[in-house]
């Protein structure tokens, strides 16, 4: 890998999740039923387009909280609208057991499947989270809050 990377959110940053963020803002959070429908979120066309503009100059690593039981759903997602195969992209996901708040989880992950080296190559991040926004300035990346 000889390119910086950009780090791309995906629910609410490429695709607007409507409806099932009802399920994750209960007091017990239903995983099931937010991923249930997650195939069929609307694409953010403009953010997609930028995002695939992108690939062409940084490595696209896409980091989310779907959980990797919709692994194989989030690459088709991907493909028909990012027009993006796995092979142009990292995906991490989060681990199926793992409830904790994204804030934690994600990093977590991140830091994980990444080497120190990918991690000192970072150029920007695209996440719509505020709160994850300011975790990853506090680690020290440019984020771009997206909405």
């Amino acid at each position: 890998m000889n390119r910086e990377i950009a780090v791309v959110d995906i629910d609410g940053t490429l695709c607007v999740v409507g409806d099932r963020r009802k399920y994750m803002e209960q007091n017990d959070p239903d995983w099931e039923s937010f991923y249930r429908d997650d195939f069929n979120d609307l694409p953010i066309r403009t953010v997609c387009d930028f995002v695939r503009q992108m690939s062409r100059h940084y490595d696209i690593f896409f980091c989310t909280s779907r959980r990797e039981t919709v692994r194989q759903k989030t690459q088709i997602w991907l493909q028909q609208n990012l027009l993006l195969s796995p092979k142009d992209y990292t995906l991490i996901m989060r681990p199926n057991s793992d409830n904790r708040p994204d804030v934690v989880s994600k990093i977590d992950s991140f830091t994980q499947e990444t080497t120190e080296y990918e991690r000192s190559h970072v150029a920007f991040v695209l996440e719509d989270s505020l709160a994850m926004a300011h975790r990853w300035r506090e680690l020290g990346y440019r984020c771009f809050h997206v909405q």
